[in-house]
C-alpha cells in the first residue's frame, strides 16, 4: 500500500550557516509498517540521554469546511533520544501507532466524527529541533499518568499547522526528573542559537575597584589625608 508522508521541516541557520536541523513527521497509512531513525543532525549535534519505553501523542488541529475544529491524534509507543539539538522520538516495530480519529469540539463536548480516512493513520518517528518547541510545561491530571507537554512551532508547508500539541509519557522513568532535563538542554540550545546571532558573547561584567585616597604629597595645600 503506498505511504502517505507529510514532511515538516524546519531548518534554523546561525550567523555562520553551520547550524542545518531538519523537523520531520512521518505519516504512514495503515498496511505500512516500516519505520525508520531519520539522521539529519549537525556535526556537533551529541546524545545527552535515551529514554526508553514511552508514549508519545500528537494532537494536529483541522478546520472542517464547515468551520467545526476538528483534532486528530495519533499515538505511537518507542524510544526516546535527547540530544543537545532536537527531542527524537522512534516508534519501536512492535508499536501498533494508530490514530484515534478526528474529534468535534463543540462548546466543550467531545463527539467522535467519522474518520474513514484517518483511522490507520500511524506515526513513525519525530524529530523536534529545541528552537521549534514554543512551550514545555508539567501536566498533571486529574486521571491518568502525568506527562511532557509541548507547544510546537510548525515549518511553512510542513503540514503541521500551529497549535500542534505533543505529549510525552514514561512508564520505567519519573516524569518530574525528564521534564527538568528536557528543559535543560532546551535552555542551552536556545542560548545557544541566541550567542551565534549575536556572535561572540559579551564579556563579562567586573565590579569596579574600590576608590584609593591619593598620596598625600599630592594633596592641595592645607589638606591632609
Amino acid at each position: 500500500m503506498t505511504s502517505s508522508l507529510f514532511r515538516q521541516v524546519s531548518r534554523i541557520h546561525s550567523k555562520n550557516n553551520r547550524i542545518n536541523h531538519e523537523f520531520d513527521y512521518h505519516v504512514s497509512q495503515l498496511g505500512d509498517a516500516r519505520w525508520t531513525e531519520k539522521a539529519c543532525s549537525s556535526p556537533d549535534e551529541r546524545n545527552v540521554s535515551t529514554v526508553p519505553n514511552a508514549q508519545l501523542t500528537v494532537h494536529i488541529p483541522n478546520s472542517s469546511d464547515n468551520g467545526t475544529n476538528l483534532i486528530q491524534t495519533i499515538t505511537a509507543s518507542g524510544d526516546v533520544w535527547l540530544t543537545s539539538d532536537r527531542f527524537v522520538f522512534v516508534a519501536a516495530p512492535e508499536s501498533q501507532s494508530t490514530s484515534l480519529g478526528l474529534f468535534a469540539l463543540v462548546s466543550q463536548v467531545i463527539s467522535s466524527a467519522p474518520a474513514n480516512e484517518t483511522s490507520g493513520t500511524k506515526l513513525e518517528t519525530l524529530s523536534l529541533p529545541w528552537l521549534s518547541v514554543l512551550s514545555t510545561s508539567f501536566a498533571q491530571p486529574y486521571f491518568g499518568a502525568n506527562y511532557l507537554a509541548m507547544d510546537v512551532r510548525p515549518a511553512e508547508g510542513g503540514g503541521l499547522v500551529l497549535g500542534t500539541k505533543v505529549e510525552v509519557r514514561l512508564t520505567d522513568r519519573g516524569m518530574f526528573e525528564f521534564i527538568n532535563m528536557v528543559e535543560g538542554i532546551r535552555n542551552k540550545a536556545i542560548e545557544r542559537a541566541r550567542e551565534a546571532r549575536l556572535g561572540e558573547p559579551l564579556p563579562i561584567y567586573n565590579q569596579p575597584q574600590p576608590s584609593v585616597a591619593p598620596p598625600t604629597d599630592d594633596l592641595p595645600p592645607g589638606y591632609t589625608a
